[in-house]
């Protein structure tokens, strides 16, 4: 048996594998995220090792025959965060995590310091990556920054409790900032730029290498065996990615989580950061990838559903009646719902933390002003005459309203932390089912955008495999299809993705071998194709909707 941990931003996710890569039991934990400022993002670490633990004593209540027989176990994890630790490994501020905005101008700082930054590590620098964030640390808290004796990303945190080692692997290590992407080693010189230097970092290790065996205590609380390995793993999305065998080049990954990801396998570091993409180590020797990351995705439906009330699966279900193909032959069915209760598991926002976190709070407005004066002719959402081609809300037509899905701002390809959510069009007859039709398109059209941008990038693309949670839906899927134009793949458990993938990197770890020939491909559920129509309708919407982009935060 293999164990595969996913550390989440809403959940952290167990699962067990067996020797077949069959899925036989799984558990999860969710927990909440602190927004105590405008753009900040934090989380307390102790959440995720006692979420991490409650989900292995549900397994070990319910399957404790199967956690005897562990052999290795994997992580995966959100990347980017900081964990902070003293000389004592005791935790010095909560984390800052991959979706915090706080550290632009430390961004700029670091290309000033170092020039050729991006080429070293394969990405314009944003202020989601850790690097950023230790800047700021430095600059805004400099008593916390002094008691700093090691740099941990999520995952590697639970790692060190799990076996005490300072560990990580290089797709993770790739979005600090501070890995020379290329040679898949630290980089002294961008560790420096930061004032910190090589004793402040993990080890890092290949994802499918060992990085040691669990500790005793920790062994007998999961009830696994003491000589349970522990894998180097992956970052979220390269974790994704083995789930459903994207390891070779050209191969794709449509990840709808929280935040939106797509992801694209290469045999060679071929980085492009002017176009917004990332270019980072995959979690397998001689392996990277380019990819984008969009801030918010399936965090968008549940952010619909909580402000009217509703289920995300009953607000797609109502889209799709009220848009769904005329031509029953090429209608697209829901598939497994969104069921109650599930809301919870992606949310942008919970309850109370609007006010802390408003669309524009005080200041903000100056920092990133919609247009000033004279500028509105540089951005016109429609020319004249571009009305009658592409208009943006046509009388009765599909999809009238225009969702802007920046909630906590944009990376790829804006990468403009002050970037925010817009609906656009409402009418007194503006209805749930528009609301959620909205939104489900406005992701699809942002996942268009990034899709121009890894073209332009240069990027080969060929099977694309959708996971996460927004996978549930397979009426997303008609519509990112067509948004995208190209044929999207469902898989079996395409919903567990990344814990998946980090047992896959268990396995590995005990019994090696090339992924490409061992890992068998999980089975093909549905393959959706782009429909024409809408196809056409939405090359024209992506035209309105990259305008009202400009018109209101090009500044």
């Amino acid at each position: 048996m293999y164990l595969g941990i996913d550390l989440g931003t809403s959940s952290v996710k167990v699962v067990v594998m067996d020797e077949t890569f069959a899925t036989l039991a799984s558990s999860s934990s969710d927990f909440t995220v602190s927004n105590p400022q405008p753009l900040w993002s934090e989380q307390d670490p102790a959440q995720w090792w006692q979420g991490t633990c409650v989900a292995m004593a549900e397994l070990k209540a319910k399957h404790p025959q199967l956690l005897a027989q562990v052999k290795a176990m994997g992580l995966s994890g959100q990347q980017h965060g900081a964990v902070l630790l003293d000389k004592n490994n005791q935790v010095l501020r909560p984390a800052i995590l991959w979706n915090d905005g706080r550290s632009m101008a430390e961004c700029a700082e670091l290309e000033q310091r170092v020039p050729n930054i991006r080429q070293l590590v394969g990405a314009r620098i944003v202020p989601g990556f850790t690097a950023p964030k230790l800047l700021w640390v430095a600059k805004h808290e400099p008593d916390i920054f002094k008691q700093v004796t090691k740099v941990l990303l999520p995952k590697d945190y639970l790692r060190l409790l799990i076996n005490g080692e300072f560990a990580s692997d290089m797709s993770d290590a790739s979005g600090t900032c501070w890995l020379n992407v290329a040679k898949r080693e630290w980089s002294e010189e961008l560790l420096s730029a930061c004032d910190l230097n090589l004793t402040h970092m993990p080890t890092v290790y290949e994802g499918s290498d060992s990085t040691g065996t669990v500790l005793p205590a920790v062994a007998r609380e999961w009830g696994i065996p003491a000589t349970t390995i522990v894998a180097g793993g992956a970052g979220d999305n390269a974790a994704g990615a083995i789930s459903v065998n994207v390891t070779e080049a050209g191969q794709g990954l449509l990840s709808l989580g929280t935040s939106g990801v797509y992801f694209i396998a290469d045999d060679e570091y071929r980085a492009n950061p002017d176009q917004g993409v990332h270019t980072f180590a995959h979690c397998l020797p001689n392996r990277w990838h380019q990819m984008n990351c969009h801030l918010s995705a399936a965090s968008c439906l549940s952010w619909a559903a909580e402000l009217v009330g509703e289920s995300v699966g009953d607000l797609i279900a109502k889209a799709e009646k009220k848009f769904g193909m005329d031509d029953a032959s090429t209608k697209i069915p829901l598939g497994p719902p969104f069921s109650k209760g599930e809301v919870s598991k992606f949310p942008p926002l919970t309850k109370g933390e609007v006010s802390k976190s408003p669309p524009f709070a005080k200041g903000e407005v100056s920092r990133s002003p919609p247009l000033s004066k004279g500028e509105v002719s540089k951005f016109p959402p429609l020319t004249k005459g571009e009305v009658s081609k592409s208009p943006p809300f046509a009388k009765g037509g599909r999809g009238d309203l225009l969702f802007l899905p920046y909630l906590t701002g944009e990376r790829s390809p804006h990468n403009n932390p002050y970037a925010r959510g817009a609906l656009i069009g409402l009418t007194p007859n503006t209805d749930s089912a528009d609301m959620m039709q909205a939104v489900l398109e406005g992701v699809a059209l942002n996942f268009a955008e990034g899709q121009a941008a890894l073209y332009q990038a240069g990027v080969k693309i060929n099977a694309v495999s959708v996971v996460g949670g927004g996978a549930r839906s397979l009426y997303w899927g008609k519509i990112l299809a067509s948004a995208l134009q190209r044929e999207l793949t469902y898989r079996k458990d395409r919903e567990v993705g990344a814990a998946l993938g980090a047992a896959r990197l268990a396995w590995l770890a005990v019994n090696g071998g090339d992924p490409a020939k061992v890992f068998p491909l999980s089975p093909v559920e549905e393959i959706v194709q782009p429909n024409p129509n809408l196809a056409a309708h939405y090359t024209k919407k992506l035209v309105t909707f990259k305008k009202a982009y400009q018109a209101l935060f090009s500044g």
